[in-house]
């Protein structure tokens, strides 16, 4: 029994605080009818989850987890941005996405991010890199346009070195056109 209880608790509370990531939970605390688990009190703001009849988790306020480390925020999922063959012309058509990024960054100006250029697999290796710098030049340049630091942007190019989609054909090809912002890991 206390086995199965403890894998419920297990199983169940990184869902639970994965769903509340945006409060930034910190502290858990879990009651069972047969045991209690030993945890500070809970802040006056904090918020009380009824997740069973016989479980009740504890959220207190803390550090919250960044959007741009949320699986679930359009910050995590919309990084990448694809280019023409042998153009550095943003579309217009990642221009939401670009503002959102943009925004982000300006109001939060201790996050620095790398931008990433790179290729497909035709061509020169020296004109691939030449193409990867200028198509995260001109990222950088929009985002610059919200107001985005130079000091907050590295400008990589990684050129046909590392292809997000193997294979030698355009499907592959129009993958690897690419430029990506990297967030920092915490």
């Amino acid at each position: 029994m206390k086995l199965t209880t403890t894998l419920a608790i297990i199983v169940t509370a990184p869902l639970i605080l994965a769903a509340c990531a945006s409060r930034g939970p910190t502290a858990i605390e879990v009651s069972t009818p047969q045991a209690k688990i030993a945890a500070p009190a809970p802040e006056p703001d904090a918020r009380v989850l009824k997740v069973a009849p016989k479980y009740e988790i504890v959220l207190s306020r803390g550090v919250p987890t960044p959007l741009y480390l949320d699986p679930q925020n359009a910050l995590f999922t919309e990084r990448s941005f694809y280019f023409a063959i042998n153009s550095s012309k943003v579309k217009a058509e990642f221009a939401k996405q670009l503002e959102m990024h943009g925004k982000f960054l300006a109001a939060n100006p201790q996050i620095a991010i790398t931008i990433e250029g790179s290729s497909d697999e035709r061509g020169e290796t020296d004109f691939n890199f030449a193409l990867g710098k200028k198509r995260a030049a001109a990222i950088a340049k929009v985002l610059k346009s919200f107001g985005v630091a130079d000091t907050q942007m590295e400008i990589v190019s990684l050129g046909r070195d590392q292809p997000k989609v193997t294979g030698h054909a355009e499907a592959a090809w129009s993958k690897n056109r690419r430029v990506d912002i990297v967030y920092p890991a915490k």
